[in-house]
This record gives structure tokens, C-alpha cells and sequence, in this order.
């Protein structure tokens, strides 16, 4: 009897496992150097007497002032989903515009739309957990 070259017993033979999602919860940790300002300050003559040392003397809410200056984040992720929004949208007119030609779009059209869903759907849902403002 001559052996089934294809039998199902064999390894080589079985299909690939089907992914299977899992939540989970991912921590990324970013930081940036930046120039915040404040009024809350003294200008000194320092020490050995060559030049002025500045010192921070009031209060300041540092946290507020790089709100005020800065984009956080979640607004800079907001502003980049606006756009793939955008981007998306006018894929889906011109899919329209060939539709009514009587066309379908091309593999890399569908591609590109796919790509700006996805960075859309990772621009969303993420928290801030902290900020912290360190003197360098």
C-alpha cells in the first residue's frame, strides 16, 4: 500500500493557527525637553561677582504653564486622527467618483484606506495616567 503523501497526521499538513485577540494594557513613557516660562523669578549677582544667576522664587503651576504652551499628547493624537480622518474620507469620494464609472478601486487604494482606519483606531483611547515636570 503506498502512503498518502497529503494524510492529516502529518504536521506539515495542519493549518495555521487562527489569532485570537487578547486585552491588554500598554505603558509607554515619553518625554521631551521644553522651554516653559515664568514671571515668578529673581535675577541675582551671583557669587564670585561675574554675571546674574536667576532664581525661581513664586510658586509656579509648571504643569498649566506647559498646557498653556504646548500641545499635550492626546491633543497632538487628536489632530493626527482629524487628518487620517480626512485622508479616509476623500479615498471614500473617489471610490464613489469610480463607482459611478463603473470601476473598482485598486489594491493599493483599499491598502491605503485600510492604513489610514488603523491609524485612526491607534490614535484613540488613550489616557493620561501622569505628568511630571522635572528641572533639568
Amino acid at each position: 500500500m503506498i502512503d498518502n503523501p497529503y494524510d492529516s497526521r502529518d504536521p506539515r499538513f495542519e493549518p495555521d493557527p487562527i489569532p485570537v485577540g487578547f486585552m491588554k494594557t500598554v505603558i509607554v513613557t515619553l518625554s521631551k525637553e521644553v522651554k516653559l516660562e515664568t514671571t515668578a523669578y529673581e535675577d541675582h549677582i551671583d557669587c564670585d561677582g561675574k554675571g546674574y544667576c536667576t532664581e525661581i522664587v513664586g510658586e509656579t503651576d509648571w504643569e498649566q504653564v506647559f498646557k498653556d504652551e504646548h500641545r499635550t499628547i492626546p491633543q497632538l493624537l487628536e489632530l493626527l486622527e482629524k487628518e487620517c480622518e480626512r485622508k479616509k474620507q476623500a479615498l471614500e469620494r473617489y471610490f464613489g467618483v469610480l463607482e459611478c464609472q463603473g470601476e473598482k478601486p485598486t489594491k493599493e487604494l483599499l491598502d491605503k484606506k485600510r492604513y489610514w482606519e488603523s491609524v485612526i483606531e491607534d490614535c484613540r483611547n488613550w489616557k493620561v495616567d501622569e505628568i511630571d515636570i522635572d528641572d533639568i
